[in-house]
């Protein structure tokens, strides 16, 4: 089962993630393509993400708060837009300040249950 979190500031930042990331397999018909391609997206309830052989994980950056994913087949360390290491899941963004106002903590709120 997979649950969805918002994590929200004062000043009006919200980003939202669902705890189990974007598991995946590759697409054997799309197996002429590059890898980023061939990805198929396997979620809860799904049975193919029993399956799953990576997991995009969504992270933002703390820098610049561009959002973007790590493949966890293909780990990075910095942001894809400004380049910072400030990097972060946002699954660990609770209790954090927040990379907007960078005054507030941000609030983590309970959401959807899949």
């Amino acid at each position: 089962m997979a649950s969805k979190l918002i994590f929200s500031c004062l000043c009006g930042f919200v980003i939202a993630d669902w705890d189990d990331g974007n598991p995946y397999v590759l697409d054997p018909e799309k197996a002429h393509l590059p890898r980023s391609k061939q990805k198929k997206y396997v979620y809860h309830p799904d049975h193919e993400a029993m399956c799953a052989i990576g997991n995009d994980i969504p992270h933002i950056c703390l820098s610049c708060r561009h959002p973007f994913k790590v493949d966890t087949m293909k780990p990075r360390t910095t942001c894809t837009k400004c380049k910072s290491e400030d990097i972060i899941p946002v699954m660990e963004l609770g209790g954090k300040t927040c990379p907007k106002c960078k005054k507030h903590i941000l609030r983590v709120e309970g959401g959807a249950i899949s």
